[in-house]
């Protein structure tokens, strides 16, 4: 924090006082074609907890979400989260333990010390999935790892990103442009079959009606009186006519309930046209013909 004058203007700090223990200078954001460094990754998180005074939780949060991004960038799978932040903490953790031995006079720590700041700079805060390798599809983002996790991270992001991000932009347009045809596909398939079942509905209608009025005009006998097979007026049946029997052979044949229905109407017009021609003479009544339980009006 910057320290107040006597006239309550802060002042502000000295270069030297705005640098941190192994890591150097706060740094606001993370700059670089290459996955960020340890070093990098510490400058951003002692800026969010020195300058803008947020606490270590939400000053890791934030950089671990930055830090992200650069992943995501280079395409390479992360782990989770949770696992990134706690990877942090850790790290964050080291230091702390560095920063008490500061001024004590040991040859072992200035070792770590030394060891310590080596690390951060020449390697990157390395986030990647443990199964980072498997899950990527390009070698060229794999090579771009392995090279990344050597010392001084050699490679860079510059070009290759912009290549990928054509292809992937192209792979995503043509998945949209799929996916439309199989729903317009679809909807018109569905449309096609709704009109066959109303055109087949509509001629066993019209078949119906043409078979009742030609009984109607055939059925005279010869004194000029008429059999009434069918009643005038095209009521539906009301009398359940298929048995147990019939619904078991329906199920087996895997029939669905509109090609039963034709089924059945075609049955039962073949039914009673033949009967028509077999017994023709005025003495015998249809009713007659068909069983009491098969009594119905289908017309």
């Amino acid at each position: 924090m910057s320290s107040k004058s006597l006239s309550g203007i802060p002042k502000k700090r000295l270069r030297s006082e705005q640098k941190i223990f192994l890591v150097g200078e706060c740094e606001s954001v993370i700059l670089g074609a290459k996955l960020p460094s340890m070093k990098q990754v510490l400058q951003l998180l002692f800026y969010k907890m020195r300058h803008e005074n947020l606490t270590l939780e939400s000053s890791i949060k934030y950089t671990i979400g930055a830090t992200i991004e650069f992943w995501e960038k280079a395409k390479i799978p992360t782990a989770q989260e949770k696992n990134c932040i706690k990877k942090l903490k850790n790290l964050y953790e080291e230091w702390r333990i560095l920063q008490k031995h500061s001024k004590t006079p040991n040859e072992k720590c200035r070792k770590s010390e030394a060891e310590f700041k080596d690390k951060i700079e020449i390697f990157i805060f390395d986030i990647a999935a443990m199964d980072a390798l498997g899950l990527m599809k390009m070698q060229e983002d794999k090579d771009f790892l392995l090279l990344q996790r050597n010392r001084g991270r050699p490679g860079s992001m510059y070009g290759a990103d912009t290549v990928l991000t054509r292809k992937e932009k192209r792979k995503e347009q043509r998945m949209e442009e799929k996916r439309k045809r199989v729903e317009k596909h679809l909807v018109h398939t569905n449309y096609a079959l709704e009109v066959s079942d109303t055109e087949d509905a509509e001629k066993d209608i019209s078949a119906g009606e043409e078979n009742a009025a030609k009984d109607m005009n055939e059925g005279e006998d010869t004194d000029g009186s008429n059999i009434n097979l069918l009643p005038k007026k095209a009521n539906r049946g009301k009398i359940n006519f298929i048995d147990d029997r019939m619904l078991a052979c329906m199920d087996k044949c895997n029939l669905s309930t509109s090609d039963a229905m034709h089924l059945v109407s075609a049955t039962v017009a073949a039914f009673i046209n033949t009967m028509k021609n077999v017994h023709g003479t005025p003495s015998i009544k249809m009713e007659d013909l068909i069983p009491l339980p098969c009594k119905f009006q289908f017309f």
